[in-house]
């Protein structure tokens, strides 16, 4: 995956940030991107993601392209009461069987002594990963009993399992993710299943060896972006498809070889009639829908309408006018477009992810871009550059100047040569996020202002 489409998965980040990564390659579109998001990363992909100056598990999220929130819970409630059919095989797991790291992989046995090696094919390239939209895709932590029907038998003292399973809008399962703890604190192996297959998103070698474990054939690698080390395997197992995944740093890379090389081994033994799939329904289906509409239906929404872009600028045209609502997500947006001109607008509730990013206009570091030169990844303090990419005003303190202190200009040949900015504003607990390339800054304060009179 390049770093562009990275950047561009978690949401977060400007346009300049990206000009570190890869100063001479055009830069992606983001504006038209955003209004995207209501596409989910595919699960089927099942690629994991290049990691450019961020954490492990933060990647993860965007690999799955879903929201992981309640697997923590899940990990507690595991952690406390598992099983008892688990709780015993943890007792009398394989845990002497540490093995050997070797320079073809990690070596362990199965409980028979028969020895087997997982073959860490060096990867040579990425694939980008598709995306896919699911309606109405939506998730459950699994249940105690519903981790219990995919755990493998054979088991390591230190797993611990958490996860989640994903349906479409219908409450049909699209597949699951599991979550395992390894001998490395905060290191986690993700393992996705699914029915439905799994395209490979590493480039190997020819010559690339598959590792055998019992009658499981997996396809092992291992991906050296730099900074982190991902070690992926796919297989089909008792019919459906699995993709492990486990990012690391280069210090603790054999021990972690050596603990997903035991979590290959593990999963290459279940009981007859595991996993079971169809022992993972949904409890409830959470309100969705997906409808375009016209600029005068989204006026008239009852939630946000009032909130809308009071005026369409001079010669835009609407490219998509949308209201969404599933699970993670409840929005209008619109996206206006003249030429390589855009306008992305955008209103929400507030949630809490995003209180970080409201700012007085008094802080001015928080969001006044003349304080920071391109390329903005290197000018950018770490710790600010969430809320400078796009910052969150109160609408009653909002000025000109502040939105003056939002906007840029690229002098980029081929493109737009009008004002960029990005920036958004809250009134009670509605926010509106604007998105703009050649659109006047006075004419957009002029239109935030409107909003005001209630």
């Amino acid at each position: 995956m390049s770093e562009e489409k990275l950047l561009d998965a978690f949401g977060q980040i400007e346009e300049e940030f990206i000009e570190e990564a890869d100063p001479d390659k055009k830069k992606i579109d983001i504006v038209k991107k955003r209004n995207s998001n209501w596409m989910t990363w595919a699960a089927r992909a099942a690629c994991a993601v290049l990691i450019i100056g961020i954490g492990a598990p933060l990647a993860w999220n965007v690999y799955l392209g879903r929201t992981m929130k309640g697997v923590e819970k899940a990990e507690t409630e595991n952690a406390a009461g598992a099983p008892e059919a688990i709780q015993d095989n943890a007792e009398s797991d394989l845990s002497g069987i540490a093995g050997e790291n070797q320079a073809s992989g990690s070596e362990a046995t199965d409980g028979s002594g028969n020895p087997w090696v997982a073959h860490f094919n060096e990867a040579t390239d990425v694939l980008d990963s598709a995306r896919r939209y699911i309606p109405g895709y939506f998730t459950e932590e699994l249940s105690a009993e519903e981790l219990a029907a995919m755990e493998p038998d054979m088991r390591r003292k230190w797993m611990k399992y958490s996860g989640h399973a994903g349906f479409d809008g219908e409450g049909n399962l699209e597949d699951v993710c599991l979550l395992v703890t390894t001998t490395v604190p905060e290191n986690k192996i993700a393992i996705t299943i699914s029915e439905n297959g799994f395209g490979r998103c590493y480039v190997l070698p020819e010559d690339a060896v598959a590792s055998v474990c019992g009658d499981v054939e997996y396809m092992v690698s291992q991906w050296d972006n730099g900074e982190y080390v991902v070690l992926a395997a796919d297989a089909v197992i008792n019919s459906y498809s699995y993709a492990f995944t486990l990012t690391t740093t280069k210090q603790d890379l054999d021990q972690a070889k050596e603990d997903f090389a035991q979590t290959l081994e593990c999963f290459a033994y279940y009981a007859e009639g595991k996993p079971n799939l169809s022992a993972i329904t949904a409890d409830a289906i959470p309100e969705w829908f997906d409808k375009d509409l016209t600029y005068r239906e989204a006026l008239e929404d009852p939630d946000y309408g009032a909130y809308m872009l009071p005026t369409i600028p001079k010669e835009f045209t609407a490219e998509s006018i949308r209201r969404y609502k599933d699970q993670d997500f409840d929005y209008l947006s619109g996206l206006w477009t003249k030429g390589y001109d855009e306008l992305l607008w955008k209103v929400y509730t507030i949630s809490e992810s995003d209180e970080s990013r409201l700012t007085s206009v008094d802080a001015t570091k928080n969001y006044d871009l003349s304080l920071y030169p391109i390329p903005r990844a290197s000018s950018v303090p770490k710790e600010l550059r969430q809320i400078v990419d796009n910052p969150i005003f109160y609408a009653e303190e909002l000025t000109q100047d502040a939105v003056w202190a939002r906007a840029y200009k690229t002098g980029e040949t081929g493109d737009s040569d009008g004002w960029r900015m990005t920036f958004s504003v809250i009134y009670g607990d509605t926010v509106v996020e604007i998105r703009g390339k050649g659109v006047d800054p006075v004419w957009i304060y002029q239109q935030l202002v409107t909003l005001k009179v209630e």
